[in-house]
C-alpha cells in the first residue's frame, strides 16, 4: 500500500462515516412558487351519457338462439354522443335490450350504455295516449334480477 492509502485507511477506522453533502436546491432560495396545474376540462369533470331524442320504445321479435316467447324491448329515437364511433351524431339507431327504463328520469339503460331521454316521439306519445296510458306506465327495471346469483343446489 502507499503511504496515503494507508493513512487515509487509519484515519477512518474507528470514526463514524461521514454524510454526503445536502441536496442543492434547483434554483435560487426565493424562487417564485410552481404555478398550480389548470382545471380539469369540463368534459372530464362530468362524463355525459349518449342523448337519445325523438325515441320510441319498440319490441323486437325472438332470434333464432332466443327463447321464442321472449319479446325484446328496446329504444329507436336519434343518436347524440354515442361514444361508439360507428353511431353519427344524428342517425336513428335501436338500443340493444333495455334492462331499465325511467321515463321520469329521462334515463334508460342497455347491458352496456346508460341513455339521456331527450324528447318523444310524438307519433309514440300520440300512441300511448290513444290507449289509455302513461308513458310513466312503461317505467321497469330488470337491473334487481339481473344481480341476484343463482342459488346453488
Amino acid at each position: 500500500m502507499s503511504k496515503e492509502s494507508k493513512s487515509n485507511a487509519q484515519s477512518q477506522e474507528g470514526k463514524p462515516p461521514i454524510p454526503p453533502p445536502p441536496l442543492m436546491s434547483p434554483g435560487p432560495i426565493n424562487a417564485p412558487a410552481a404555478a398550480p396545474p389548470p382545471p380539469p376540462e369540463e368534459k372530464e369533470k362530468k362524463k355525459r351519457n349518449p342523448l337519445l331524442d325523438h325515441w320510441s320504445v319498440t319490441l323486437s321479435e325472438p332470434g333464432p338462439h332466443d327463447d321464442p316467447e321472449r319479446i325484446k324491448v328496446r329504444l329507436e329515437g336519434e343518436i347524440q354522443g354515442h361514444p361508439n364511433p360507428r353511431f353519427t351524431d344524428g342517425e336513428v339507431i335501436q338500443s340493444s335490450e333495455l334492462i331499465a327504463l325511467d321515463v321520469t328520469q329521462k334515463t334508460a339503460k342497455t347491458k352496456h350504455t346508460t341513455y339521456d331521454l331527450g324528447e318523444v316521439d310524438p307519433t309514440f306519445l300520440e300512441y300511448v295516449e290513444s290507449i289509455g296510458k302513461k308513458l310513466e306506465d312503461y317505467n321497469f327495471s330488470y337491473e334487481e334480477n339481473l344481480r341476484k346469483k343463482p342459488r346453488s343446489l
